[in-house]
């Protein structure tokens, strides 16, 4: 059985890792204007809440994007995507939108 300072040592390196993948899920939804999707929305509760808040996160897909919108280049280096009249860019090398 392991030791409580280990036990409380394990959940303390695990809500960091909830909070940075937090920032992560936010940053990227953000780049590609999809931050108040409803399935980000849900992620980013359950992840700030370090819970399971909604229970129906997965299978995680946004159903009203067109994949036809979405063009990457040729490497897999930029990324844009066209939605609601707008143009979404973002460059997976220098991290910029």
């Amino acid at each position: 059985m392991m030791d409580n300072q280990l036990l409380l040592a394990r959940i303390a390196e695990l809500e960091l890792i909830l909070a940075e993948t937090y920032q992560v899920v936010g940053s990227l939804s953000e780049s590609l204007g999809m931050f108040n999707e409803l399935p980000v929305i849900k992620a980013l509760d359950n992840l700030s809440a370090m819970a399971l808040v909604h229970k129906d996160v997965l299978p995680f897909s946004f159903d009203d994007i067109d994949p036809r919108l979405v063009s990457f280049a040729e490497d897999m280096s930029t990324c844009t995507l066209n939605k609601g009249g707008e143009e979404y860019y973002y460059d997976f090398v220098s991290k910029t939108s």
